[in-house]
């Protein structure tokens, strides 16, 4: 590499070489002097810029000469700083990447089948416009994968119903071809129904309004009872998704009774989860492929039937539910859900099913033994399924309960203590477990004071002096959309220990009282 070692430097100097120490020539070149409008105007070094980055000692010895012969030749800087030009630049190569993966895809598979013939050529008038719609449609779904675009979506004008269109069917179009739901019409609904789920399970406030917008469609909840009604075990994967759009829905009030209004699909929820009453539950929806199916229809009937009266009352008129339900009880897979449906019957019905609901009482041994043997979710709804029961039953059968059972009493009073000894906080996935445990203990000692003094003996109180130390607002709460509570429980956990230590404490005051009338007595 060439060096030039002299150089002709202005500024009074006059003419001539100079030598430069070869040091100050390698050095990169100095940056040029910032315009008028980004100098400071304060007195002090008024050729000093507020984004200029700050420069090495030795650059700055020679960048002076530079900065004259810079501003002789009229050169200067971009008004645009250089950081805002790259931060510009990477936000727009974000958002172009952003549109090609997403609806840039789509286009591109169809405008190449279109452009350069392939099948387009071969396909009709409706099936070109079925095609085109299932590549809108799985844009839009992909699209709404993420709550952001989610709720862009929502907003869009006219773009959801337009996608609840598209989620229309009949019996005819579900049973066109032997593909099941790889022909056309079906392919359409079931793309469809999983934007619709990509939308509805957006949590947040957001994914309330989202969900309150679906539910607001008349033509929402007619097109989901069609694919419960026709979609059958060639459709399963289409009813799996309209199933989770249900089940996203109930958890709003409004949405709950609009589901529950509709004719049949309270029905046709309970002949997919329990089987209907002329064949055996144990046979219903019995393929592996369709457990998946039974399970989320009976999570959304437990949705249906919390918190609301009305709901319950269109369950339990259904024929033989209890009895049907009960059965379910028997098989592993569906204990948990069985017992939920169960504990809303039992707890948000009217008193005019207090009958039907009190053969409840033959589940007792199922029940009591998943107390003494069950941890986590089987437990916790276990243990509120057993209030609901022992509730039921009248003063006379309260002790015959734990006899039918088969566990002592006092076991139960026992395991009850142990639980919230091992659940010290509240936990994630079973919130209600400690007020359960409290209810079930409260019902236990009214129904019959002699566990009173046993309670107390295991240190009942300390537990429960502990637990108000540790209450959270975790365990306020039925359900939550993502970290937002939803369904407030009426009573507060503090409230629930102050009876129990109240019926404890009424107990020692009354055995208190006796005592001294016993002793005053021998007194006299």
């Amino acid at each position: 590499m060439a060096i030039d070692t002299t150089a002709d430097h202005g500024g009074g100097a006059g003419a001539g070489g100079v030598d430069i120490p070869m040091q100050i020539l390698v050095q990169p070149p100095p940056l040029p002097p910032p315009t008028a409008r980004h100098r400071r105007t304060h007195t002090g070094d008024s050729t000093a810029s507020s984004y200029e980055p700050q420069r090495r000692p030795v650059e700055h010895q020679v960048s002076s000469m530079h900065a004259a012969t810079a501003s002789d030749d009229g050169g200067g800087v971009d008004d645009v700083v250089p950081e805002r030009k790259v931060t510009a630049f990477a936000l727009h190569v974000a958002v172009l990447e952003k549109a090609a993966s997403h609806v840039g895809a789509v286009c591109f598979v169809w405008a190449t089948v279109v452009i350069l013939g392939g099948f387009a050529a071969d396909l009709d008038a409706r099936d070109f416009w079925l095609v085109t719609a299932i590549l809108l449609v799985e844009g839009t779904r992909k699209l709404a994968r993420e709550h952001g675009n989610a709720a862009k979506i929502s907003s869009t004008r006219g773009v959801l119903s337009r996608i609840i269109h598209f989620t229309r069917t009949s019996r005819a179009a579900l049973q066109i071809g032997a593909g099941g739901e790889g022909s056309l019409p079906a392919k359409t609904v079931l793309r469809s129904l999983q934007v619709v789920k990509n939308l509805s399970s957006t949590p947040g406030h957001t994914g309330e309004a989202i969900r309150r917008e679906i539910s607001d469609n008349v033509f929402v909840l007619g097109n989901i009872r069609k694919v419960l009604q026709h979609g059958g075990e060639r459709h399963g994967k289409m009813q799996l998704t309209a199933i989770g759009v249900l089940a996203d829905l109930a958890i709003d009030g409004d949405a709950k009774e609009k589901i529950g209004c509709t004719g049949d699909m309270i029905a046709h929820l309970l002949d997919m989860f329990a089987g209907s009453p002329e064949s055996a539950p144990a046979v219903a929806y019995a393929a592996q492929g369709a457990a998946h199916i039974r399970l989320q229809a009976g999570e959304v009937v437990a949705l249906l039937a919390l918190e609301s009266a009305a709901n319950c009352d269109r369950i339990l008129r259904e024929a033989a539910v209890v009895e049907r339900l009960v059965m379910t009880l028997h098989h592993p897979g569906l204990q948990i859900t069985s017992s939920r449906i169960l504990l809303n019957l039992c707890r948000y019905s009217r008193s005019d099913h207090f009958l039907q609901l009190s053969s409840l009482t033959a589940v007792v041994p199922i029940v009591f033994k998943a107390i003494m043997v069950e941890k986590s979710s089987l437990l916790e709804v276990s243990i509120g399924l057993a209030i609901q029961i022992t509730r039921l039953a009248t003063p006379e059968f309260h002790k015959e309960i734990f006899g039918k059972a088969g566990v002592p009493d006092t076991d139960i009073a026992r395991r009850l203590v142990e639980i919230l000894k091992e659940h010290r906080t509240p936990r994630v996935k079973v919130p209600r477990m400690r007020r359960f445990v409290i209810e079930l203990a409260i019902a236990m000692m009214r129904g019959d004071a002699e566990l009173v003094p046993f309670f107390r003996s295991m240190e009942l109180e300390k537990e429960l002096r502990s637990v108000v130390r540790s209450t959270s607002e975790l365990e306020s709460f039925n359900m939550f959309s993502g970290s937002i509570g939803l369904s407030r429980h009426s009573s507060t956990l503090a409230s629930l220990v102050d009876d129990a230590m109240e019926i404890m404490q009424a107990l020692q005051d009354s055995q208190q009282m006796t005592t001294g009338q016993t002793e005053n007595g021998k007194c006299l």
